[in-house]
This record gives C-alpha cells, structure tokens and sequence, in this order.
C-alpha cells in the first residue's frame, strides 16, 4: 500500500496510518458481518464511541471512494 500525493508517491509508509487504515477496514468487515444488534452496540464491544466507528467504517470506504474519483477525473 502507498500513499500517493500530487503527481509523485509518499517516500516511506507511515505505520500508523496503515495500521489506521487495517482498523477501518476490519471494523467495516465486523459492521457489515451483522455480529451485533446495533451500532451502539457494537462501539461498546470493541471499547470507542459511537463517532469512531463511524470514522473508522468512513475511513474504510476511502479507497472505494479514491478509485472512482480517480477514474472520473479529467486528467484520466
């Protein structure tokens, strides 16, 4: 994974923001599994606030989002 900025790529992979971006990604695969009755429910069991995992589930559709911006833009 690298994150690309401008017209060139970052230097290095930050840590904490891939190990971010896993969080996200596994917590979206939890919310979308259905393992609990709600969301309330669900910030309870994994210890964040409600808004985290909202954060977190956004954060998750990030590269969905990036992909199909990219592939719209003008430039492509």
């Amino acid at each position: 994974m690298r994150l690309v900025i401008g017209n060139g790529a970052a230097k290095a992979i930050d840590d904490g923001l891939a190990s971010l971006i896993a969080r996200a990604i596994a917590t979206r695969n939890m919310f979308l599994a259905g393992g609990d009755d709600s969301i309330d429910a669900m910030a309870s069991r994994l210890g964040v606030r409600r808004d985290y995992l909202a954060v977190l589930v956004r954060l998750s559709l990030l590269k969905s989002f990036a992909r199909s911006w990219s592939a719209n833009s003008p430039s492509n």
